[in-house]
């Protein structure tokens, strides 16, 4: 047998042991799955609330994802925006009337950023068909061998900080609707109100809509449900950009774990080529997702910027009942359970985009070539992350700067305290 012959016999036989062991990752491992399949869950609750109008999101495909106009999660969805409108314009004539303060401010902040939340969630819905075929076509490599599931099952990462959201999101309802029936309760029988207690309620609510119009509990019930939908889309924003990042990690490391194979090995220069093009493959991807959830970003990163600082700064106002103490610090400690889990799991990006280079960089010298060369070169040159529109990038760095920002604007405000809440706040500190 000829020497060429030995070299097609071997090719075949390791191109056939690589295609068994495709197979049998593939159809072994159930942790290694498409990232529209490992969200599903995740999405099924936003439909629910009628804020990700989307059609077929359990399917096995993204080709049978759909957007369309004529469904009932289209109507509802509008319906949200519209009441939404309506709700914000009433809440600024209120304030225009009795006169802007931060609370009335800080409200209509509120309602400007829910309402954007859901129609920039309404845009992410249109493009989400497109967005997902590309990204299946983009992980189908990572999906077999020679690449290995990723450590931890994404599906339940993105599904347990999900219902974590959720189970927060509702214990904060609770929370904020036991103090308001505390203190309507102690009102309604400082003024011996004759009208029942629950038309009372809902009007001290809501004074802004009931100020224009008579109370009908039937538009109460459809003000709270929008209410409710606006309030959690706020947080459901953070759940889908934190699950975008977790897939995309997942993909980076699992790309990482094959570098730190390979460099066990000697390969020649196509197969660092190939481990270049998987990783321009990954940094185009997160460009790609970039253009349709920037904007996302930037508004969920200022909005919980400035209603940590409001909130802190609200708590140096002391209050004595128990029930607004706890509704007040469980807020604030969910925002920054939010923000801080939304800045370390999107920065995890940027770092598992640079993890592989230090390992590249211990090959030895006879095994350096300029394919090598060039993936340093791709890692180093190429700042792979999410951006707020351009504004900042999500990185390590972030956080720090995030922090910083929160401690400086406290500081500013601390003049603002009275005198008396001072010397409370520095008895309480000694």
């Amino acid at each position: 047998m000829s020497r060429h012959e030995e070299t097609l016999q071997e090719k075949s036989k390791t191109e056939f042991i690589e295609f068994k062991l495709s197979d049998s990752v593939e159809v072994d491992s159930r942790k290694n799955v498409r990232f529209h399949r490992a969200i599903r869950w995740s999405l099924c609750i936003m439909t629910l609330l009628s804020i990700f109008p989307v059609n077929g999101i359990l399917s096995k495909s993204a080709s049978d994802l759909r957007y369309t106009r004529k469904s009932i999660r289209f109507i509802l969805n509008l319906m949200i925006i519209i009441f939404g409108l309506i709700d914000l314009t009433l809440i600024i004539c209120l304030a225009i009337k009795l006169g802007f303060d931060i609370k009335s401010i800080s409200k209509i902040v509120s309602w400007i950023t829910s309402i954007y939340s859901v129609i920039a969630l309404h845009r992410l819905a249109k493009n989400w068909p497109r967005l997902m075929q590309n990204f299946s076509v983009k992980e189908e490599i990572f999906l077999r061998y020679p690449y290995f599931a990723p450590k931890w099952n994404i599906t339940i990462l993105m599904t347990s900080y999900t219902l974590l959201m959720v189970i927060f999101i509702s214990t904060e309802r609770v929370l904020y609707y036991t103090k308001a029936v505390y203190e309507s309760s102690i009102n309604y029988e400082y003024c011996n109100m004759t009208i029942p207690f629950v038309e009372h309620f809902f009007v001290r609510q809501r004074p802004h809509v009931f100020d224009f119009i008579d109370y009908y509990w039937w538009f109460e019930l459809i003000i709270e449900w929008t209410n409710f939908c606006l309030t959690t889309c706020w947080a459901f924003v953070d759940v889908i950009i934190v699950n975008i990042s977790i897939a995309l990690t997942a993909r980076f490391n699992q790309l990482n774990d094959r570098i730190i194979r390979e460099c066990q090995k000697v390969l020649i220069h196509d197969q660092w080529s190939q481990l270049r093009r998987h990783y321009q493959i990954l940094a185009d991807l997160v460009s790609e997702v970039d253009l349709y959830i920037s904007g996302l970003i930037l508004t969920t990163c200022g909005n919980n910027l400035y209603f940590i600082s409001y909130l802190i700064f609200k708590s140096f106002t002391y209050r004595p009942d128990l029930t607004y103490r706890i509704h007040l610090w469980f807020w604030i400690s969910l925002l920054i359970f939010r923000t801080a889990s939304l800045l370390l799991i999107t920065s995890n990006i940027n770092d598992a985009s640079r993890k592989s280079v230090n390992t590249i960089r211990k090959l030895p010298t006879q095994l350096w070539n300029i394919e090598v060369q060039r993936l340093v070169n791709e890692i180093e040159m190429r700042k792979v992350a999410l951006t707020g529109k351009n504004i900042f990038k999500l990185t390590r760095k972030l956080i720090l700067a995030f922090s910083g920002t929160i401690v400086t604007f406290e500081i500013a405000l601390l003049d603002r305290v009275p005198g008396d809440e001072s010397k409370r706040l520095k008895f309480l500190n000694r």
